[in-house]
């Protein structure tokens, strides 16, 4: 069906980190889950928000969060 799972997405990063013995902060998880759903679903926002089971404005929002932190790391 429509649900993705944990081995449908890219967890590298996440298991790498944990060998090492540095757990990555939850929004950082999340953030990495979301974009790994993503790329599963090529982009389709609405499937990704059902696979993740969340309203698609919930994840429009984070998605702007996610863009906002993004270029504020950018930043000097």
């Amino acid at each position: 069906g429509g649900v993705v799972r944990r081995d449908d997405a890219r967890g590298a990063v996440f298991e790498a980190s944990l060998e090492v013995g540095k757990i990555p902060e939850l929004d950082t998880v999340v953030e990495d889950f979301i974009a790994d759903v993503l790329q599963v679903l090529h982009g389709n926002k609405t499937a990704a928000s059902r696979a993740l089971g969340i309203d698609r404005r919930t994840l429009y929002r984070r998605l702007a969060l996610m863009e906002q932190k993004k270029k504020g790391r950018k930043s000097p």
